[in-house]
Parts: C-alpha cells; sequence; structure tokens
C-alpha cells in the first residue's frame, strides 16, 4: 500500500447522500478539510452512522441550524 503525503487529508468525502434525513436524526456535524476534492459537510446520525452531505442542500442548512441551536 503506498503511502499518502503528509498533506494529505485523511477523510474526504467522494458521494454525498441522495436522501434528506430528518433532523431529529442528527447528532452532530463537521466540514470536511479544504483540501479535499468535494467540499462536503460529514453529519453524524444516532446509532453511530456518518455520511457525507452536500452543504448547498437547503436541509443540510436546516439540519446545521437545527443542531447549532441545542448547544
Amino acid at each position: 500500500m503506498e503511502a499518502l503525503p503528509p498533506h494529505f487529508p485523511k477523510e474526504c468525502c467522494f458521494a454525498y447522500t441522495t436522501k434528506p434525513i430528518h433532523q431529529s436524526k442528527l447528532v452532530a456535524y463537521y466540514k470536511t478539510f479544504s483540501d479535499c476534492a468535494l467540499q462536503s459537510v460529514t453529519l453524524k446520525i444516532k446509532g453511530g452512522k456518518n455520511t457525507c452531505a452536500d452543504p448547498s442542500k437547503i436541509w443540510v442548512k436546516n439540519g446545521i441550524n437545527h443542531l447549532n441551536k441545542r448547544k
């Protein structure tokens, strides 16, 4: 296995989820590194799953706002 260069981000998304996730299932979120080719938001979902989402989608923005208000 080839080693990654030191500046290579360790976690990037390569595709977005196609189905909206209800806000009640969201636990947390974080943005992927700016070095990633696909800018996305990783959504943490109840049950321990993570999924990548398009930050320009309205349901993603609403979910982020919902999580920020809970803090």
